[in-house]
Protein backbone atom coordinates (compact mmCIF):
# COMPACT_ATOMS: atom_id res chain seq x y z
CA UNK A 1 0.00 0.00 0.00
CA UNK A 2 1.16 3.50 -0.96
CA UNK A 3 2.19 6.02 1.62
CA UNK A 4 -0.79 8.68 0.52
CA UNK A 5 1.45 11.08 2.84
CA UNK A 6 4.66 10.80 0.59
CA UNK A 7 5.43 14.51 -0.93
CA UNK A 8 7.49 14.82 -3.78
CA UNK A 9 10.69 16.82 -3.59
CA UNK A 10 11.67 19.22 -6.66
CA UNK A 11 15.47 19.20 -7.08
CA UNK A 12 17.00 22.76 -8.13
CA UNK A 13 18.98 20.86 -10.44
CA UNK A 14 16.20 19.68 -12.48
CA UNK A 15 14.13 23.05 -12.51
CA UNK A 16 14.96 24.31 -16.45
CA UNK A 17 15.93 27.86 -15.21
CA UNK A 18 16.54 29.16 -18.54
CA UNK A 19 13.50 28.42 -19.70
CA UNK A 20 11.47 30.41 -16.94
CA UNK A 21 10.66 33.68 -18.40
CA UNK A 22 7.73 35.84 -18.19
CA UNK A 23 4.63 33.89 -16.26
CA UNK A 24 6.35 30.82 -15.42
CA UNK A 25 9.68 32.99 -13.31
CA UNK A 26 6.55 35.28 -11.72
CA UNK A 27 4.80 31.96 -10.69
CA UNK A 28 8.03 30.49 -9.28
CA UNK A 29 9.07 33.70 -7.21
CA UNK A 30 5.59 34.02 -5.77
CA UNK A 31 5.57 29.93 -4.68
CA UNK A 32 9.15 30.59 -3.44
CA UNK A 33 8.28 34.45 -1.47
CA UNK A 34 5.30 31.75 -0.14
CA UNK A 35 7.63 29.46 1.51
CA UNK A 36 9.68 31.91 2.89
CA UNK A 37 6.64 33.45 4.90
CA UNK A 38 5.58 36.18 2.38
CA UNK A 39 1.75 37.47 3.65
CA UNK A 40 -0.72 39.94 1.53
CA UNK A 41 1.24 38.55 -1.30
CA UNK A 42 -0.06 40.24 -4.69
CA UNK A 43 0.86 38.95 -7.99
CA UNK A 44 0.52 42.14 -10.29
CA UNK A 45 -0.08 41.53 -13.81
CA UNK A 46 1.67 43.72 -16.37
CA UNK A 47 0.91 43.98 -19.72
CA UNK A 48 2.50 43.78 -22.97
CA UNK A 49 4.88 46.70 -24.14
CA UNK A 50 6.72 49.36 -23.34
CA UNK A 51 4.92 50.73 -20.36
CA UNK A 52 5.04 49.39 -16.33
CA UNK A 53 1.54 48.25 -16.16
CA UNK A 54 2.36 45.99 -13.42
CA UNK A 55 3.38 49.28 -11.63
CA UNK A 56 6.90 48.52 -11.76
CA UNK A 57 6.73 45.09 -9.82
CA UNK A 58 5.82 41.86 -10.38
CA UNK A 59 5.03 40.33 -6.94
CA UNK A 60 4.27 42.73 -3.94
CA UNK A 61 4.80 41.23 -0.57
CA UNK A 62 4.79 41.80 3.41
CA UNK A 63 6.76 40.19 5.63
CA UNK A 64 6.15 40.61 9.76
CA UNK A 65 8.89 41.01 11.87
CA UNK A 66 9.74 41.75 15.89
CA UNK A 67 11.45 45.46 15.56
CA UNK A 68 15.03 45.14 17.28
CA UNK A 69 13.87 47.94 19.94
CA UNK A 70 10.75 46.49 21.42
CA UNK A 71 9.81 43.56 19.54
CA UNK A 72 6.62 44.66 18.44
CA UNK A 73 5.41 42.70 14.84
CA UNK A 74 6.29 45.57 11.94
CA UNK A 75 5.59 45.07 8.37
CA UNK A 76 8.31 44.83 5.56
CA UNK A 77 6.88 46.00 2.34
CA UNK A 78 9.15 44.20 -0.64
CA UNK A 79 8.87 44.57 -4.62
CA UNK A 80 9.72 41.69 -6.42
CA UNK A 81 10.69 42.16 -9.95
CA UNK A 82 11.50 39.38 -12.75
CA UNK A 83 13.71 39.41 -15.41
CA UNK A 84 13.00 36.17 -17.52
CA UNK A 85 16.13 36.44 -20.21
CA UNK A 86 18.02 34.67 -22.39
CA UNK A 87 21.09 36.79 -22.21
CA UNK A 88 22.02 39.05 -19.23
CA UNK A 89 20.18 41.41 -17.99
CA UNK A 90 21.33 45.01 -18.35
CA UNK A 91 21.82 47.84 -16.05
CA UNK A 92 18.95 50.02 -17.53
CA UNK A 93 16.15 47.19 -16.47
CA UNK A 94 18.12 47.54 -12.98
CA UNK A 95 17.88 51.33 -12.80
CA UNK A 96 14.57 51.49 -13.97
CA UNK A 97 13.46 49.39 -10.97
CA UNK A 98 15.01 51.28 -8.91
CA UNK A 99 13.26 54.50 -9.63
CA UNK A 100 9.97 52.79 -9.70
CA UNK A 101 10.83 51.72 -6.55
CA UNK A 102 11.92 54.99 -4.97
CA UNK A 103 8.63 56.33 -5.70
CA UNK A 104 6.83 54.49 -3.52
CA UNK A 105 6.53 55.78 -0.05
CA UNK A 106 7.85 53.15 2.94
CA UNK A 107 9.52 50.46 0.75
CA UNK A 108 11.40 48.30 2.49
CA UNK A 109 13.08 46.02 0.11
CA UNK A 110 13.57 45.84 -3.95
CA UNK A 111 14.44 42.48 -5.36
CA UNK A 112 15.02 42.18 -8.54
CA UNK A 113 15.72 38.85 -10.01
CA UNK A 114 16.61 36.73 -13.19
CA UNK A 115 16.85 33.32 -14.15
CA UNK A 116 20.09 33.79 -16.21
CA UNK A 117 22.58 36.55 -14.95
CA UNK A 118 23.42 40.36 -14.09
CA UNK A 119 26.31 41.87 -16.72
CA UNK A 120 29.34 43.25 -14.74
CA UNK A 121 28.26 46.92 -15.23
CA UNK A 122 24.77 45.89 -13.34
CA UNK A 123 26.46 44.45 -10.38
CA UNK A 124 28.35 47.26 -10.40
CA UNK A 125 25.92 49.95 -10.48
CA UNK A 126 23.85 48.08 -7.67
CA UNK A 127 26.85 47.87 -5.51
CA UNK A 128 27.00 51.65 -5.66
CA UNK A 129 23.79 52.53 -5.60
CA UNK A 130 23.93 50.61 -2.05
CA UNK A 131 27.20 52.01 -0.92
CA UNK A 132 26.07 55.96 -1.51
CA UNK A 133 22.18 55.40 -0.79
CA UNK A 134 22.47 54.03 2.66
CA UNK A 135 19.61 51.71 2.14
CA UNK A 136 19.29 48.13 3.70
CA UNK A 137 20.69 45.28 2.09
CA UNK A 138 22.29 45.35 -1.52
CA UNK A 139 20.44 41.91 -2.66
CA UNK A 140 21.57 40.46 -6.18
CA UNK A 141 19.77 37.00 -7.59
CA UNK A 142 20.57 35.19 -9.92
CA UNK A 143 18.08 31.90 -10.54
CA UNK A 144 15.38 31.35 -8.83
Amino acid sequence: MADDNLKEWVLPASIPFSELKGKDLEECLYWLMDAMGAKDLEWRTGGSGGGAADGGRDLEAHFYTPSAADDNIEPQIWWIECKGRTGTVDANEVKNAVVNAQAKDKLDCIVVTTNTQFSNPTIDWVKEWHRSSGCGTALIWNGC
